[in-house]
Formats: structure tokens, sequence, C-alpha cells
């Protein structure tokens, strides 16, 4: 089985704002991103994962086993920060700075996932409980 890795999305952002690096700009993009490739992988969820209840109920509905021949073990996307938030939203990380996910040579906050993104951590819990439950773990 594969895992779907390293996938993100930055924050929304409107011109001539442009914040897409702040934590408080919204994310309404990147959840419709990452509900996308949830409901995909539950959705080509090994056979042994088919036939209960939870398989890729409440994301997608479709079957967990779509025949499709594409098994998934799992996804992992970039990058959670958790609790974690950039000195300079933006700005390129300096020795000192707390980690938020990305790269010291990207944008700090830009494809970062905080604690406080209240939908977007709904969605990752709804997603790890169907994988759970799809696969009887």
């Amino acid at each position: 089985p594969a895992v779907i890795e390293e996938f993100g999305l930055a924050r929304d952002s409107t011109p001539p704002q442009n914040e897409t690096f702040s934590p408080a700009a919204t994310d309404s993009l990147r959840r419709h991103l990452f509900q996308t490739v949830f409901a995909a992988v539950i959705d080509a969820l090994p056979p042994t994962c088919a036939g209960t209840d939870t398989a890729g109920g409440g994301l997608s509905g479709e079957a967990a086993d779509t025949g499709r021949g594409a098994h998934f073990a799992g996804v992992s996307f970039w990058g959670w920060a958790g609790e974690g938030r950039p000195r300079q939203p933006g700005g390129l990380w300096a020795e000192g700075d707390v980690l938020v996910g990305d790269p010291p040579h990207e944008p700090q906050g830009w494809y970062s996932v905080y604690d406080t993104d209240q939908e977007m951590g709904q969605l990752l819990n709804r997603t790890a409980d169907a994988m759970r439950g799809a696969c009887g773990g």
C-alpha cells in the first residue's frame, strides 16, 4: 500500500492584503483539498478494510474498496505547526525560531496547520476515525 504524503496548500488570501502566511487567515481552500484527498484514500483502502460501517462514511459516502486497484495505507499532509507560530509570518526561519512545519528556506506559515484551525482539526479527527474504523483499529 502507498501513503499519500507532503500535500498541502497555502492559507486563503485576498489581494491586496495577501495574508496567506498569517495564522489568522482562513483555510477553506486547503480544507477542500484535504477533504478530497482524504476521501479518495479512504475510498481506496485495501479490501481487508472494506465492509465496515465507517469505511468511507462521513467523508465521501462511497464504499471503501472501489475496485480500482489503488490501495493506500494513510496520508501525511504538510505540515503540522500545532501551537507553534512563526516569528514573522512569511519570513524565513532563523536560529531560535519555533518550528512550524515549513522548511527553513521557505516562507514560515506557508503550509502550516495550527491547533487553532478548528474546522481543519475536526476534519483531521473525522479522517483518523474513519481510517481506524475502516481497518478495525
